[in-house]
This record gives structure tokens, C-alpha cells and sequence, in this order.
């Protein structure tokens, strides 16, 4: 809202410079009426017709170019402006690449500061390797310092072909950006890196275009049927696909917003083997398959810590710290193979699956909400709202001092007609320029009303409907933004936002002085000329000759004026579209803000959540995604919520959290339906680390504390324990800024700030309710710490978790499979030996009590 308010002021003050620039031309011809021929009179001149009418029909055509100056000035100046814009992003520099044919006819992409260096140290046996650096050092933006930007530094690695290759360390220590550098996506500023043949690259954010699930297997390519259900099969999507109403056809939303977390890395990862390309980059969507790896590499704060094959990582130091199952990798490495093969005989078995994923378009019901569009005119109601915006009062002021304003001026040009028709010489001058100073008067006075109170009214209505319609977006159920996509909220937010800020004024405006001046021009001409209403009678039977002139001089710009009319309406017409498309958003659906219980400030005192025949559904014509789901969940107790992709972990949290409406059942915490709790009041009880790490723009420490209620030191001391404190130390402390997204970070580094942020709000609290969504499933490190901090914390907290493999330590596990409960209280711990597993449950029953 700061911005907003620092855009108002700087909109008012265009605004009221545009207000005195329409005073200006609008007052300009009655000036000069007044001066010219009161100077001419006052000289002691003869006012003749000839003279009067000729000069009223030259100051007429003296408003057109004074409206048109100021704008092709203010035009000029925004053409420099985007020019050197443009210029600005054209002058980038190029991603320095180069294309080269290898002996062997695959392609090689070289690329870096000095590519010779690569050709005169590289010898004949390059061709066998994937990929190559050689002393590589990047940075991610051209304009960096040194020391203090460098990514990777001094990177020296080679990849043989047909190879498994695994990229391990801790967060942040360069990962993801080692597969940059592979892609061209970092700037190199020393070194080469060389990559052999095609690259086929999946992000640790999946990358989900909106369409059809086959749309984004096939991205563009030609329809293979085979291939296509042995990537399906692959990346373990058949089943999903049949469980999709509509199957490859299904639509996916903005996003994948309509698929899990899984479902939307098996998809990239099936775009990417579909290409069949010769590198495939994988980053972070096969972390647990470390253990088949051929061969490792470290990475530790952007260099190269260890690399080697698989059998030498088993000899390693690093073993304990990397592989902590070692067990598990050991008998991997030694049944590699037979597992492959048996996993290839699996899939060949799953034939039965294959029973035509496709399906035809008419089945294909998960369609997106198509975005409602009207034909014809516009609606007078929309007219009314623009007006209630920029509030009656001021509309009517507008109104009444635009007519008196066109009325002053047609009666200056009467009273100089009356002037002439009355005097033969010079004969009460001062009287006739006494009245004629009174109508000049008039005409500036309500000029400038016209102007000031259009200017005014305009704002108001800019800043009326900004505020009203960012509270409705603000307080809309996240199922909205679901439903509809980002790009079609985001243009009401600019592209209509900006016409009701600046361009439907300035054409209203226009509309309404045109209106005037034809109003005006046609009372003159009806008053002057009856043949002008009549259309019957010839010239000969005009009142006088003087009469004629006043009708001649008010007639020659009627048909520009006309035009310029019928043009103003037409693009009124066209800008009060945006004013439809802003009212339409002002009946988006709300948020229960108002509760009709209160909760206690510490509430929930003791964590009992129970769920009674819950039914959820995203959509009305789709199938539930909770079906009559019952369970309870004790005081005190970690919560494990497991189950396959699509089986409802989510779903769960989503109706916990009231973040899509649940068609049936309730759900109680402490004894208290949560329905009957105000949105806001209930959800801020609640600590969440979310699935995908979110981050806004902003400081760091808006993010980890948005409310501003935190003292540094308590911020500081969730960062540590969250072991992330020295890195945000080094990059700028809690004032550094957050890109949008938080791109600054790598996505482990997010996870540790949302993670931070859960802990910092959990402080605030007594008792609190803590829900994880697989947000550490990769990261054996954090995946450590986070239960180190679960431990400290069960004694007056329980935590809800949705993962895939449950955690060592759990206490209750609630499986869910196609939305139903598939058991209620599964106890479950994988332990060694049964005398630690009763240890356990006795510590852990302890605790419960004493909470």
C-alpha cells in the first residue's frame, strides 16, 4: 500500500498539471475574444461582422492544436523514455556460445571467456566425455565483484558418457547452480565448459505450462504411442493418468495447481525423457536415488569438495556424513543390476495398465474456467459505477460546471454578435466590454471547476477502486486463484488499473467537452438559424446577415467536432470495458472473515484435532478428494499423513487449514468446530511449512516475520538454530533483500527460511499446531534438524507431516489412500529391537500426559 500511495502522488500530480493545461486551452479562445476585441474597440475601432466573425471562427480552431501540444510533448518524452529502454535491454550482452561438430557427429556446445583454450588443452579422448569444466568460475550476473559474487570457483570436472552421475552437499553449496553453468544460465568469467549433444533439463521447481497432460509430455513434439506409454510407464504416471477424469487429456491448471507435489515432478521428468535427448539434468527430483549413483560428487560453498566413482565414495570419509544409510547404499551398489533388471521386468508386467490412457476431448471434463465475456454495448450500470467510485456529488459539479462553462462561452460569442448588430461605431464601448469581461469571467471560473473537479473525481475513483478490489482479492479463497490464472488477476491489477488511473479520465474528459460543444453549437445555431431546424426554407430567410456570420463561424467545425465526438465515445466505450472487467471481480466470492465463536488468545490449549465424516471437493463435477474421512488425533502426538501421489495428504491440510471448503462432516480442534472461528484468528494459531517454499518480495525480515511483532534477537536465534544464520550474516543480514519468489535463495535455502519462519511464529505461542508438507524430503541434513527441533518442541506442540517415508521417530501414522482413511492409528516405529521401540512408546505416552 506504500507504493500505491507513492503512485497516487505522483498520479495526483500529473493529474492537476493535466487539470490547468485544460483550463488553459478550454479558457484560451474567450481570452482572446475578450482581449482582441477589447483592444480593438478601445483603440477606437468600429466592430464590423466581417472582422468579429472571421477572428471567432480562427480562435475555434485554436482548440484543437492547444489540447493536442501538451500531449505530443508528454507522447515525445515517453517515446525517449521506452526508447532507451529497449535500447538498454537490447545492448545485453549475448550468451557467448558456440556450436562445433565432434569427430564422432554429436554436437558440441562450448562456451566461455576464450574457447581456444579449451581446443588446445583438450585431447583427442574428449569425445568420449558428457561434459567438461575446466577451471570454471561463474557468477550469476554480469556485473559482479569479484570475491564477493563468485558462485562456483574454480570448477574442474569430467563427465564420461553413459554414466549416473549424483551431485551431493549441503544447502546451498552449489548444486543447482553446477547445472546452470551446464545450461548457459550463469555468466562464466573464467574458465570453459563444454557439454556433447543434446541436454534435457528438469528444475527442482517443476515447470508446469498450462494444458493438457499430454501438452506437457509431448512439449511440441510429434505423438509417438509406444514411446509415450513407456514414459508414462517410467516415470510411474500411468496409474495417475487413469485416475484423472478426461486421462492425458485432463487439464492441468496454471502451475499444476490441480496436481500433488509428485505428480508435478513426474511430469517434468517425463517431458524431459520423452525428448530423448543425450544429457538428461536432473536437479534434486531423484535425491533419494543417491545409492545407484556410478559416480559422486561433493559440492561444499560453490567448489568441488570430493569426486569419484561410487566404489571409492564407499572407502570415503564421507560416507557417514553423505550416506548416513549405509547399509542401504552398500546393497544397492552390490545389486544394481539385478535391481534394474527386475524393476525393467516390473514395468513390462504393468502391460495391463495400459489399457489407452488417451481418451477423446469430449471426455475430457477437467477443463479451465473459461474467463466470462460479454458482447455488444456496455451496460449503463457500469456507467453508474464509475460514477459511484468517483462519488455523485463530484459528477454532478462536473456536470453542471462543464454546461455553465459552455454556456458562458456561446454567450460571449452572442453578446459580441449583439455587440455588432447594435453599434455603428463606437458609441457605449465600456459597457459592451464590462459584460463582455463578466462572461470571460464566468467562463474561467467554471473552466477551472470543470478541470479541477475532473482531476479530483478521477483520483478518487482510481484509489476507490484499487482499494476495493485488492480487499476482495485479499480475502478471496485460495480455490479463486486456483481456478483462475495468475495473468488474467494480474491484468485487472495493471493493464485495467492503468485506464482508470489515466486514460478513461483523459477520454471522459475529451467526451464531455465534445459533448458540450455540439450541445452549445447546436442551441446557437437553432437560436441564429431556424433553417437549421426547419431544413425547409432557403438561405433568404435568415433573421439578419449578422446572424448568419455567428451561424457560419459556430458551423465550419461541426464536422471535425462531430468526428471527434463519435471518436471519444468509441474509445469510452472501449476504455469502460476495464471498468466491467474491475466490477466483475467486485463479486468474487469471500472468506468467512466474521466467526460466531471466539477462541481464547492461547488457544488451542491441548492440539486434538478430530475430523468427522469429512468431504472435500475442488470442483463440483470432480470426484472427492476426501471421502468421508473420520479420525483422532490426540494432544501432543507427531503426525505422520502417508500415502501415495493423489491419495489426499494435502487435501487433509487444505480442509484443516479451510483452504477449500468441505462439502460434508466438520472438523473439531480442542472441541471447537473451526467453522465457527473467524479465517484469520483461527489460522494464526497454526504454523505451516509449505510444500513448495514461498517467499515475497521484500527484506528478509518482512518474510520471517510479517508482522513485525519479533525482537532481532529471537530472529536471529531461529536462524541459528535452523543453521542457515552465518550464510544470511555473509549476504547482508535481515535487511538483505528478497528476490521475487525468493530466487536470491536456492530452494533448500527457502525451506530453512519457512522453516525459520514456522519457529519464530511458534514462539509467539503457547500450544500451537505445526503442519509440515513434505517440505524436507530431500534434505537428510534438515530432514535431522527439523526432528532435532520437533523433539524440543512436542512437549507443548504437535506436528502434522505429509512425506512419503516416515520418520524414525514416529509415534501415529495415518495413512490415506484415494481419499479415504485407510487406517486410524497404525503405531509404527523402525527401530532396532523391540526393548528401544517400547522405550520409545513409554517416552513418548510420558510426554502426552505431562502436556
Amino acid at each position: 500500500m506504500e507504493r500505491r500511495a507513492m503512485e497516487v502522488q505522483h498520479l495526483s500530480t500529473k493529474k492537476y498539471l493535466d487539470a490547468w493545461c485544460v483550463f488553459f486551452w478550454a479558457i484560451t479562445p474567450t481570452l482572446f475574444s475578450l482581449f482582441t476585441f477589447g483592444i480593438f474597440a478601445l483603440m477606437g475601432h468600429s466592430l464590423s461582422a466581417a472582422t468579429v466573425f472571421t477572428c471567432v471562427a480562427l480562435f475555434n480552431t485554436l482548440i484543437s492544436p492547444l489540447n493536442s501540444f501538451p500531449w505530443v510533448i508528454n507522447g515525445l518524452i515517453e517515446a525517449i523514455i521506452s526508447s532507451r529502454r529497449l535500447s538498454k535491454y537490447l545492448s545485453c550482452p549475448e550468451h557467448n556460445s558456440e556450436r562445433e561438430q565432434s569427430s564422432s557427429g554429436g554436437r558440441l556446445d562450448t562456451y566461455g571467456p576464450s574457447p581456444c583454450l579449451f581446443e588446445s588443452e583438450v585431447d583427442a579422448g574428449a569425445n568420449s566425455k558428457a561434459i567438461v569444466f575446466q577451471n570454471a568460475i561463474c557468477v550469476w550476473s554480469s556485473s559482479y565483484e569479484v570475491g564477493h559474487s563468485v558462485i562456483l570457483d574454480s570448477i574442474s570436472l569430467d563427465f564420461p558418457k553413459g554414466i549416473f552421475v549424483a551431485i551431493i552437499g549441503e544447502v546451498g553449496s552449489g548444486k543447482s547452480s553446477l547445472l546452470n553453468s551446464i545450461l548457459g544460465e550463469m555468466h562464466l568469467i573464467h574458465g570453459v565448459i563444454q557439454s556433447c549433444g543434446s541436454i534435457a533439463y528438469v528444475p527442482q521447481v517443476p515447470w508446469i505450462q498450462s494444458g493438457s497432460v499430454r501438452d506437457n509430455i509431448l512439449f511440441g513434439k510429434e505423438y509417438d504411442a509406444r514411446r509415450y506409454r513407456e514414459v508414462l510407464q517410467a516415470c510411474a504416471l500411468d496409474i495417475d493418468i487413469s485416475l484423472m477424469i478426461g486421462g492425458d487429456l485432463a487439464y492441468i491448471g496454471e502451475k499444476g495447481v490441480n496436481l500433488s507435489g509428485g505428480q508435478r515432478a513426474r511430469l517434468a521428468l517425463a517431458r524431459a525423457v520423452y525428448c530423448d535427448s543425450d544429457i538428461y539434468l536432473l536437479d534434486d527430483i531423484l535425491s533419494a536415488a543417491i545409492s545407484s549413483a556410478d559416480m559422486i560428487v561433493i559440492t561444499d560453498r560453490g567448489h568441488v569438495k570430493w569426486a569419484g566413482m561410487s566404489a571409492s565414495f564407499l572407502a570415503s570419509p564421507y560416507l557417514a556424513t553423505y550416506a548416513p544409510n549405509n547399509s542401504k547404499f552398500l546393497s544397492s551398489q552390490l545389486l544394481g543390476e539385478e535391481s534394474i533388471i527386475c524393476a525393467s521386468d516390473e514395468l513390462r508386467s504393468n502391460l495391463l495398465l495400459e489399457s489407452d490412457f488417451s481418451m477423446t476431448s469430449e471426455e475430457a471434463q477437467e477443463t479451465a474456467e473459461m474467463e466470462f465475456r460479454k458482447e455488444g454495448r456496455v451496460e449503463l450500470s457500469v456507467y453508474k459505477s464509475y460514477a459511484t467510485f468517483a462519488s455523485w456529488p463530484v459528477v454532478v459539479v462536473i456536470c453542471v460546471s462543464a454546461f455553465l462553462m459552455q454556456a458562458s462561452r456561446n454567450g460571449n460569442d452572442l453578446w459580441l454578435s449583439h455587440w455588432v448588430d447594435a453599434t455603428t461605431g463606437t458609441e457605449n464601448t465600456r459597457f459592451y466590454l464590462v459584460i463582455l469581461s463578466i462572461f470571460g469571467l464566468a467562463n474561467s471560473l467554471f473552466t477551472l471547476a470543470r478541470a479541477f473537479s475532473f482531476s479530483y473525481g478521477g483520483l478518487r475513483a482510481a484509489v476507490q477502486v484499487h482499494t476495493k478490489l485488492l480487499n476482495k482479492l485479499v480475502n478471496a479463497p485460495v480455490h479463486f486463484f486456483d481456478q483462475n490464472p495468475s495473468g488474467r488477476i494480474l491484468n485487472r491489477l495493471s493493464s485495467d488499473l492503468y485506464t482508470l488511473d489515466d486514460s478513461l479520465p483523459f477520454i471522459l474528459n475529451i467526451l464531455l467537452a465534445n459533448f458540450y460543444s455540439l450541445l452549445g453549437i447546436v442551441v446557437v445555431l437553432s437560436y441564429v438559424q431556424i433553417i437549421f431546424l426547419l431544413l425547409l426554407f432557403p438561405l433568404w430567410y435568415v433573421y439578419s446577415k449578422l446572424q448568419v456570420g455567428l451561424a457560419l463561424s459556430y458551423a465550419a467545425p461541426v464536422v471535425s467536432l462531430l468526428s471527434s465526438f463519435l471518436t471519444s465515445f468509441t474509445e469510452t466505450e472501449k476504455e469502460m470495458v476495464s471498468v466491467e472487467r474491475v466490477v466483475e471481480y467486485m463479486d468474487i466470492p469471500q472468506e468467512g472473515l466474521q466467526g460466531s465463536q471466539s477462541v481464547h488468545p492461547e488457544w488451542p490449549m491441548q492440539g486434538q484435532i478430530v475430523f468427522e465424516h469429512v468431504t472435500l471437493r475442488y470442483k463440483p463435477s470432480l470426484p472427492a478428494a476426501l471421502n468421508d474421512v473420520s479420525f483422532y488425533i490426540a494432544a501432543g502426538m507427531q503426525v505422520g499423513i502417508v500415502g501415495r501421489t493423489g491419495a489426499g495428504k494435502s487435501s487433509i491440510l487444505n480442509a484443516l487449514f479451510r483452504l477449500t471448503p468441505i462439502c460434508n462432516g466438520r472438523i473439531l480442534v480442542d472441541g471447537i468446530d473451526v467453522a465457527d472461528i473467524a479465517i484469520r484468528n483461527f489460522r494464526g494459531h497454526f504454523a505451516v511449512v509449505p510444500q513448495s517454499p514461498f517467499l515475497f518480495k521484500g527484506s528478509l525480515r518482512e518474510n520471517l516475520d510479517p508482522s513485525g511483532m519479533t525482537t532481532d534477537e529471537k530472529i536471529w536465534d531461529a536462524l541459528q538454530k535452523c543453521h542457515i544464520k552465518a550464510e544470511i550474516e555473509s549476504a547482508g543480514g535481515l535487511d538483505l533483500h528478497v528476490k521475487e519468489s525468493g530466487t536470491s535463495f536456492s530452494v533448500g535455502q527457502r525451506q530453512l527460511i519457512c522453516l525459520a519462519r514456522a519457529i519464530i511464529k511458534s514462539s509467539k505461542l503457547a500450544h500451537n499446531i505445526v503442519a509440515l508438507t513434505e517440505a524436507f524430503v530431500g534434505f537428510n541434513q534438515v530432514k535431522l534438524l527439523l526432528e532435532e527441533w520437533l523433539r524440543a518442541f512436542e512437549a507443548q506442540a504437535r506436528a502434522m507431516k505429509k512425506a512419503r517415508q516416515i520418520v524414525e521417530d514416529k509415534v501415529k501414522l495415518v495413512e490415506v489412500a484415494a481419499g479415504e482413511e485407510k487406517a486410524k492409528a497404525i503405531v509404527k516405529a523402525k527401530l532396532k529391537g523391540i526393548e528401544e521401540y517400547k522405550a520409545l512408546v513409554k517416552f513418548e505416552n510420558e510426554v502426552i500426559e505431562a502436556s
